[in-house]
């Protein structure tokens, strides 16, 4: 199974995977006077990042170039269901940016190399 967002085979051309990375707590250190150490203070978790890379294929340019048109037209703010080639389903992201490379040839087809990031928002 390829990599979909919000229902959609955006990534089904060519390869893709998705790295999750990990959760941190946002918080404050206070030091006192009286104190030995820190105190910490929680100020929650940050969210979680997802880091998606993978090649577009297409049999030319103009596909190729429809296919990241319609990824970039996921660049809109709104939470979607992300479900990796593992199927495991991350139920709300939020797509920050999509960087596509460069065009080239690969055999009588073409490709592009891409990453996409993506926020947790819940």
């Amino acid at each position: 199974m390829g990599v979909t967002l919000g229902g959609e085979s955006l990534f089904e051309s060519g390869p893709a995977s998705v790295e999750a990375g990990g959760l941190e707590l946002r918080a404050a250190e206070l030091a006192g006077l009286e104190q030995r150490g820190v105190r910490v203070v929680s100020q929650g978790r940050s969210a979680r990042r997802l880091v998606q890379r993978g090649v577009l294929m297409g049999d030319d340019p103009a596909a190729l170039r429809q296919q990241m048109g319609a990824i970039e037209a996921k660049l809109d703010g709104l939470p979607r269901a992300l479900v990796d080639e593992l199927e495991r389903t991350w139920p709300s992201v939020v797509m920050l940016s999509f960087r596509p490379g460069p065009l080239m040839r690969a055999g009588a087809r073409w490709k592009a190399a891409y990453q996409v990031d993506y926020v947790e928002v819940e």
